[in-house]
C-alpha cells in the first residue's frame, strides 16, 4: 500500500474509476503511455451518467507533499489496519474523492482532521 500512496505520479489510487480493461481499438498502450498528456500525469476520473462534475478535478500538487503524505497514511492506519489492501486502499480513495470535492477541505490533512475540535463530529473517528 505504501507503493500505491507514496508514487511520483499523482493519483495512482484514483484508478478505482477506471475502466477494467483499456479499449485498445482506439490507442495501443505504447500510444497511451508515449502521448503529451494535458494532466501532466495526473489521473482523471472518467465521468460516469449521474457523476458530478467536481470528480474531473485534479487533486492539487501539494497534497504529495510529505505531511499530506504522513495525513493519508495516518488516515489509512487508524480507520483500516485490519482490513486488506482493498479496504486501505478504499479509505485512501474516500480521502481523495473529499480532497476534489469543492464541499470539504483542499489537503488531505485539513479532510482528515476535520472538525476535530468538535465533540464527536469528526469527519474520520480516530481525529475526535
Amino acid at each position: 500500500l505504501v507503493a500505491l500512496v507514496n508514487n511520483d505520479k499523482p493519483d495512482i489510487l484514483a484508478t478505482a474509476y477506471a475502466p477494467s480493461a483499456p479499449d485498445y481499438a482506439k490507442a495501443s498502450p505504447f500510444e497511451a503511455l508515449l502521448q503529451d498528456d494535458p494532466n501532466d500525469g495526473r489521473f482523471i476520473p472518467p465521468m460516469g451518467k449521474g457523476d458530478h462534475a467536481w470528480m474531473q478535478n485534479p487533486l492539487p500538487a501539494a497534497v504529495f507533499s510529505k505531511p499530506e503524505q504522513e495525513c493519508l497514511a495516518k488516515g489509512i492506519y487508524f480507520e483500516a489496519r485490519s482490513e486488506p489492501v482493498r479496504g486501505q486502499a478504499a479509505v485512501a480513495q474516500v480521502i481523495l474523492n473529499r480532497v476534489r470535492n469543492p464541499a470539504y477541505p483542499k489537503t488531505i490533512c485539513g479532510v482528515v482532521y476535520q472538525n476535530d475540535n468538535w465533540f464527536n463530529r469528526c469527519q474520520f473517528s480516530f481525529a475526535c
